[in-house]
């Protein structure tokens, strides 16, 4: 049984949902996926106006964490009513064995208690433990001679036009010129 239903169109979740939009908004903007490395690769040029966009999603997932909790509560609350009405109602039709003779008043009063001890036995989440997952973590590195080693990740950066074919020669060529330069100090003489 599910505990939250139709949260997608409950006015109060609405931000929550307009802010995985916006995510979503900023990676294609912003990031170009490099399938080689599973990861993202962001044009430098690009890198303040993503950090800005970064700190302002970071202020509304901080309101957020602020509002969102009170009303998980409320569907929580909404929850364990819908499901004691429909424990009610299948109890009502399917009456446990031990309780099928109890005359009326003792019978609905037996049903109040064994639903009582279902909702009991049922462990709802804390709303503060959900949203404290609720974050966005962002890590950069910057590329290393490692990374233009790798011919599949330079093909990549070249057919996503991340860099230029031009630059990807002077590359290589700068990488073979760094491999086939002698290692041993004595023989560098």
């Amino acid at each position: 049984m599910r505990l939250f239903i139709d949260l997608d169109t409950n006015d109060n979740f609405k931000e929550f949902y307009n802010l995985k939009d916006e995510i979503k908004s900023i990676r294609s903007k912003f990031c170009f996926p490099i399938t080689c490395r599973k990861k993202s690769i962001i044009k430098n040029d690009k890198k303040a106006a993503f950090q800005k966009q970064l700190t302002e999603l970071q202020g509304k997932i901080s309101n957020l964490n602020k509002t969102i909790p009170m009303h998980l509560f409320a569907e929580i609350v909404t929850s364990k009513k819908r499901i004691k009405e429909e424990l009610r109602t299948f109890l009502e039709a399917n009456p446990p064995e031990e309780i099928i003779n109890y005359q009326k008043p003792l019978f609905k009063e037996r049903i109040e208690d064994i639903i009582s001890g279902i909702l009991n036995n049922i462990k709802y989440p804390n709303p503060d433990d959900i949203v404290k997952k609720m974050a966005l973590s962002v890590n950069f590195y910057d590329l290393t001679f490692e990374d233009f080693k790798d011919d599949k990740f330079l093909k990549e950066l070249e057919d996503k036009e991340l860099i230029e074919k031009g630059d990807t020669d002077q590359i290589v060529k700068f990488r073979k010129a760094f491999e086939a330069a002698p290692k041993d100090e004595s023989l560098k003489n």
